[in-house]
């Protein structure tokens, strides 16, 4: 969906791992919207608040989030996020 609705001369990143696939078209997805899409198995410590900032400016962000969790419940986040019963899950500080 974040390739689909990416803007053109937009940038995707995915940050960790996908088990499953992802049906993309060069053509479409890349060439004519000159899109950058990069990968990486984990996000670097040194990236977080310029991360965190772009959350902040990033309209409709609230969308990419299908559970929210208090911290108080990290471990009932982390099984429904391992379950594949979530796209992606925020911890909140309570």
């Amino acid at each position: 969906l974040c390739v689909e609705v990416a803007a053109v001369f937009g940038r995707v990143a995915f940050v960790g791992e996908n088990p499953g696939t992802v049906d993309l078209s060069p053509s479409r997805h890349f060439i004519r919207k000159n899109l950058m899409l990069i990968g990486n198995w984990a996000c670097c410590l040194a990236d977080y608040e310029a991360m965190c900032d772009l959350i902040r400016r990033t309209p409709n962000v609230d969308l990419l989030i299908s559970h929210r969790f208090p911290l108080s419940r990290v471990d009932e986040a982390f099984h429904t996020f391992v379950s594949r019963q979530a796209a992606k899950v925020l911890l909140m500080m309570e």
